[in-house]
């Protein structure tokens, strides 16, 4: 079964980090959008 996915060991450190970040930013402006109601 061959799904041309990269191995997740193929991300580098700078995408990981970045990705992080993102989740990061929108787990903040999900909870602040939650306490606003």
């Amino acid at each position: 079964m061959n799904l041309d996915a990269e191995p997740e060991s193929e991300l580098t450190r700078e995408e990981l980090e970045n990705w992080r970040q993102q989740l990061k930013g929108l787990a903040i402006r999900f909870r602040e959008g939650l306490s606003e109601c």
